[in-house]
């Protein structure tokens, strides 16, 4: 099968990916935020086994679009009528580096009939809809997901954090308040029922820890040693309200797999070098 190629151009992706990590690093300094994301009855989104599209994945876009909406309300609509040399939002500057096409906002304003001259501040956020409804942010969001993902599953301790996070929630679920389809995803009260682990999953996981043991490094890839059980853990276990997604996934060898018990969520930070 031939493997999805990822196009990583890094506009800012560092960024983003440092602010995504602050999110989990300081979580009470974002409450408001983090709340519209794992608050009052979010857990839904975290139910399905092993979506493609990760928890990981809706966290990026979530905390992309509070960036490029917080970016619009810093701005005053007359830059953007006064200043008509210079793209008044951090969005034209990476549509424009993407070279996805769309219209600026003076582009936009005219066609749309509105006179720059009478224009409101929520004039930008009805911009900003705009390029979500006609498919250019969109694309923009998609390709900057896709390079911020690259980065983040690659750090183990981080998807600690967000999985501590997500488990808060789905451990407080109540079956009985579920719909029946979503019953069936529970083995009890807060504890997700266990599933298959996709092939897909499990290569993603073996070659992200290069087929070692993610706490011991002990080599378990079988090219060496074929004694070596590989075990798919669960970082947060499902018994302390983990979920089923390839982000919560590491690999470990027999002896740290029967080690690492319900409550432990341990993983390392150690990484074999390059070179």
């Amino acid at each position: 099968m031939k493997p999805k190629l990822v196009m990583l151009q890094y506009y800012n992706t560092y960024y983003f990916a440092n602010l995504i990590h602050n999110l989990l690093l300081a979580p009470f300094d974002y409450l408001r935020s983090l709340d519209e994301f794992f608050g009052d009855l979010q857990y839904e989104k975290f139910l399905p086994n092993f979506p493609k599209f990760s928890s990981l994945h809706l966290f990026i876009e979530f905390a992309l679009d509070a960036v490029i909406y917080d970016d619009v309300d810093d701005i005053a609509v007359d830059t953007a009528v006064n200043v008509p040399e210079r793209e008044p939002l951090w969005v034209n500057s990476a549509l424009e580096f993407h070279n996805i096409e769309h219209p600026t906002f003076r582009e936009w304003s005219a066609n749309a009939g509105y006179d720059l001259e009478k224009t409101k501040d929520d004039t930008l956020h009805e911009y900003l809809h705009a390029l979500y409804d006609n498919g250019p942010l969109e694309k923009l969001q998609e390709q900057m997901v896709d390079e911020i993902f690259f980065l983040m599953f690659l750090n183990r301790e981080f998807l600690r954090k967000f999985h501590e996070m997500v488990s808060f929630h789905i451990a407080d679920v109540d079956v009985d308040s579920l719909r029946a389809e979503q019953r069936e995803l529970f083995k009890s009260n807060g504890v997700l029922e266990r599933c298959h682990i996709p092939a897909w999953a499990q290569r993603a996981v073996f070659f992200r820890d290069r087929g070692g043991c993610a706490l011991c490094n002990q080599d378990i890839s079988g090219l060496v040693n074929i004694g070596n059980t590989k075990h798919f853990d669960h970082i947060v276990a499902l018994a302390n309200g983990g979920i089923n997604c390839v982000t919560n996934l590491q690999l470990l060898c027999d002896a740290c797999n029967l080690k690492k018990g319900a409550r432990d969520s341990s993983t390392s930070m150690q990484y074999e070098s390059w070179y």
